[in-house]
């Protein structure tokens, strides 16, 4: 299979479904190099946090599920692919900064 590189979108990533089952699916997805170069992963929550908070969040998910398979190298090359944007889906606001961001063609395909 050839795929070809693309933006996931996640609303709700702070959430509960994110921390257990999406982000470490993703995760494992690049273990097994399943993701194509360029595919990025934009993840949106209420909280507000920066993409550092974000990204230590993320680690903690990925770590919590794969355990001992953990690996730091891997976890590098998926943390690139990690943007936070932070919004309420319930405003109009946070879907004009979401298309805004997605505009940025050098940061998502």
């Amino acid at each position: 299979m050839n795929a070809e590189p693309c933006t996931y979108v996640i609303f709700g990533a702070t959430g509960n479904l994110s921390r257990i089952k999406l982000m470490p699916a993703l995760y494992h997805l690049d273990v097994a190099k399943r993701l194509p170069e360029g595919t990025r992963i934009l993840a949106i929550g209420r909280r507000p946090w920066d993409q550092q908070k974000w990204l230590a969040e993320v680690r903690d998910m990925v770590q919590a599920k794969a355990k001992n398979d953990f690996d730091e190298g891997v976890f590098k090359r998926f943390s690139e692919r990690l943007h936070y944007h932070q919004g309420d889906i319930q405003q109009a606001q946070c879907y004009t900064e979401l298309a805004e961001t997605l505009q940025q063609k050098n940061n998502f395909p």
